[in-house]
């Protein structure tokens, strides 16, 4: 149930220009795109449009934004509802991999399950067997087996390294990041340690970990989409996000086998001005920073953030 009653929407649309009330028999409140649907109790909908799905966006934003959206609808008691044609083709390629997404939508709108439990987002992303077989024998050239103590290692360069928002994978940092996870890992795991990189760039990336042992590297574009995060779910005990801002890279450290995420806390001032960086990551996932001065790597506590209340 919606922690505000219908008296207490309209009190806040009287007070907030930005909120037009549009019609006094069904109250709908318009806030930029984004719209409130004042309903009977039971069936209370938050409305919005998606900007990936209109601004080509790829799959792990697109997945990314219609979980959020059901977060924001479940804090103030309502179902979130997409009503768009272009997420319902988009819906349909996504399905091809993860066919159960198609179980959280209804044809004509799209609503998302009573929860967020993690096993409710990984049955959402439960990958078709041709991908499960593709992240298994097929994603690296040396198939990697599950006893192994695998670090898995994120890069994005690509339109990172042209983009105001968003910070491409940097060589120092990779490289002195990835000594320190292994070195991290050794401490609490006797078992080698065995380095899957999957990139966008490939001679960016075979020339970064040139020196390195036990080194895969698969190209991003090479499988269908949410390869890796398959691959992440069987295998990956660590995992490192060099690009932070990458949210392909998100789920591959969000489905994680291992659940020990480390990540570059360096974000462009944009970012931090539209996003507190504590209110995107997972609290138990490790901020790492690097000093360029003294060429080390040190875990970063951040702020709390603003939701923890």
């Amino acid at each position: 149930m919606s922690p505000y009653s219908e008296a207490s929407i309209k009190s806040m649309a009287a007070r907030r220009p930005g909120w037009n009330q549009l019609d006094d028999s069904e109250t709908k409140l318009q806030f930029r795109n984004h719209y409130l649907e004042s309903a009977p109790l039971s069936s209370k909908c938050l409305t919005a449009t998606l900007y990936a799905v209109n601004n080509a966006g790829g799959t792990g934003n697109i997945m990314f934004e219609l979980l959020g959206l059901y977060a924001i609808a479940q804090r103030v008691g309502r179902v979130a509802v997409v009503y768009d044609d272009a997420l319902n083709d988009k819906i349909g390629e996504i399905s091809k991999n993860f066919p159960n997404i198609r179980q959280f939508f209804r044809e004509a709108s799209y609503k998302f399950f009573n929860n967020l439990h993690p096993h409710v987002v990984r049955h959402f992303f439960n990958a078709a067997p041709h991908v499960q077989e593709l992240a298994a024998s097929h994603l690296f050239q040396n198939k990697p087996k599950k006893d192994n103590l695998n670090i898995c290692i994120h890069i994005r360069r690509g339109d990172f390294k042209k983009s105001a928002d968003s910070l491409a994978s940097e060589e120092d940092f990779t490289r002195i990041a990835t000594d320190y996870v292994i070195a991290k890992a050794q401490e609490e795991d006797s078992r080698p340690s065995y380095l899957h990189v999957m990139s966008d760039d490939n001679a960016w990336t075979r020339n970064t970990f040139r020196t390195y042992k036990r080194t895969n590297i698969a190209s991003h574009n090479s499988t269908p989409p949410g390869t890796e995060w398959e691959f992440s779910r069987m295998f990956c005990d660590r995992v490192l996000l060099t690009a932070s801002m990458s949210t392909y890279g998100y789920w591959i450290g969000y489905f994680s086998r291992g659940q020990k995420v480390y990540y570059n806390y360096a974000f462009t001032p944009e970012f931090e001005k539209q996003l507190g960086p504590t209110d995107f990551w997972p609290p138990h996932w490790t901020a790492i920073q690097y000093n360029r001065q003294e060429k080390n790597i040190t875990e970063w506590i951040p702020p709390n953030s603003v939701f923890d209340s």
